[in-house]
């Protein structure tokens, strides 16, 4: 994990959509987040430890799109095994087809596996955050933005290291 040292920056944009307006000035608290994306294999050990069904569900909502043609895994009617597509060819590449529940179950799991307090309990398709448990979770927005924009070193550019999306994107 690294330590992302809080701060305020301007959220949002005017060229966006239209839920990502107006500016405003945001302060976020410090946080951490994950270097590395998650990666297949680390969310293969999640589907199958945790019980998640054959139709990729877990508490009755649905984790990752088993239907959708770039999804990487299968399910032997025992066990997920990863089975690799065009998108993700590697275990070791970032997971892919995963829902939001997917993220916030992932999140759970692997607090209760590393003896740490469960940041959401959730009930049906209710979603509730303990933010003061110790445990693992998905950044807020404003962190995700904080972040991606180059935290408390960000030069004022809309993406980390520039205003052109194409000069920093694949």
């Amino acid at each position: 994990m690294v330590r992302v040292e809080g701060g305020s920056f301007q959220m949002g944009t005017t060229s966006g959509f239209d839920d990502e307006n107006p500016v405003h000035q945001v302060t976020v608290s410090t946080f951490y987040m994950s270097r590395y994306e998650v990666t297949h294999g680390q969310y293969l050990e999640f589907l199958n430890g945790a019980g998640v069904s054959a139709a990729g569900r877990l508490n009755g909502n649905e984790v990752i799109d088993m239907e959708d043609y770039y999804v990487a895994f299968s399910h032997d009617g025992t066990l997920f095994s990863f089975s690799g597509s065009g998108a993700a060819d590697s275990i070791d590449c970032p997971v892919i087809e995963v829902t939001w529940y997917g993220a916030a179950e992932y999140a759970n799991w692997l607090s209760a596996e590393s003896g740490l307090t469960k940041v959401y309990t959730i009930n049906g398709s209710t979603v509730t955050a303990d933010w003061s448990a110790n445990g693992y979770r998905m950044p807020t927005e404003a962190e995700w933005e904080y972040a991606a924009r180059g935290g408390n070193a960000s030069k004022g550019y809309l993406y980390a290291g520039s205003d052109n999306a194409g000069e920093v994107a694949w």
